[in-house]
């Protein structure tokens, strides 16, 4: 080992610490939660194990805040899903608007999948008055906060899949059944078209969001081996899971057909997927998560300043990988695109 390598580790060995108290999940990238030794002795499961437990303590405060039936469902399932969410002219008028967006969005590439998404910041808002009453619907603020155990406001995007508009033999990681991460953390979408079964509705596994005596074994023995055994994404802390082990764990993944004006929230350290297809197609949502600190026992308030700092930081994010992809003429992952793009066909015309 290099002197070079040893004052980089000396150097990031406070931060690979401080990392593990905080919602961070890469085993490749963190030598301590990746250390396979500390793993045989526990820490990805206490992880997993204490962040369900606080994330319990926390959803105690929002219980009054969120209807009976709601909570029953989240708890037996892992997922909400409420049809005619909006009034049929609220929805309407939404609709129309995101059809309508100008400007730019960016565009990402995985397998032969283009996902495309518009960030709905304070200042995009000012323009889209619909989108804008969406976000701030206080009964959806509520269930997402009650999924993610915190009342913390989600980030929020126009969002649409389009599954078989790129020509690629790869695959999309996301059409893999797998869990996000070792802690609650929801995900929303209102789905703005019919999503039937052969479009690549969302799949979900209910019941995966609980910690059972088997899925904690399976948690450790994917912790074991995660950072020097399994590659792609669950080396970066997002497990993927196959047929055999989710039969062994006595689940069954499910798709979850919809109509227009449907809102699903899911825990997504539940298991879950995009759904398949039978040909090119594409699904126009208004999306949103939250992922909250694991391990903090406060419930929060809801306000705006976290989410302005998200929403500045992903921002940041974006601009930085501009940067680069100018820097060295390769492709950023997410790419700046016209936001006409959203009507564009499968043979890649607007």
């Amino acid at each position: 080992m290099s002197a070079t390598d040893i004052a980089r580790k000396a150097f990031m060995a406070p931060v690979w610490l401080v990392q593990v108290f905080t919602q961070y999940k890469s085993f490749r990238e963190n030598p301590i939660i990746g250390s396979r030794t500390l793993n045989r002795m526990g820490l990805h499961v206490s992880r997993v194990v204490l962040a369900k437990a606080v994330g319990g303590f926390r959803r105690l405060f929002l219980i009054p805040f969120v209807p009976a039936a709601y909570r029953r469902e989240y708890h037996h399932n892992g997922f909400i899903k409420i049809e005619d969410f909006l009034p049929e002219q609220a929805f309407r008028d939404l609709r129309k608007e995101v059809l309508e967006l100008d400007g730019e969005m960016r565009e990402m590439t995985q397998g032969n999948t283009l996902t495309q998404m518009a960030l709905l910041d304070t200042e995009r808002c000012k323009s889209l008055p619909h989108c804008k009453a969406f976000v701030d619907n206080r009964m959806m603020q509520r269930l997402v906060g009650y999924v993610t155990s915190a009342r913390a406001r989600p980030l929020n995007f126009i969002h649409c899949v389009k599954n078989g508009y790129v020509e690629s033999r790869a695959a999309d990681p996301q059409k893999t059944l797998h869990s996000d991460t070792f802690q609650p953390t929801a995900k929303y979408w209102l789905f703005l078209d019919d999503v039937e079964t052969g479009k690549g509705p969302f799949v979900y596994a209910p019941g995966s969001h609980r910690l059972s005596r088997k899925r904690l074994a399976w948690e450790y023995d994917m912790s074991r081996k995660a950072a020097a055994e399994l590659g792609g994404h669950s080396a970066l802390g997002s497990f993927r899971v196959d047929e055999e082990d989710l039969a062994e764990l006595g689940l069954e993944a499910r798709e979850l057909p919809v109509t227009a004006n449907t809102l699903i929230i899911a825990d997504t350290h539940g298991f879950h997927r995009r759904g398949d297809v039978d040909q090119p197609c594409s699904r126009l949502a208004i999306y949103g998560y939250s992922r909250v600190l694991p391990f903090n026992p406060f419930p929060g308030t809801g306000s705006r300043l976290f989410l302005k700092i998200q929403e500045y930081g992903l921002k940041q994010i974006w601009r930085k990988a501009d940067r680069q992809a100018e820097a060295t003429g390769n492709p950023s992952l997410y790419k700046r695109v016209p936001a006409s793009r959203l009507k564009m066909e499968p043979d890649g015309k607007a």
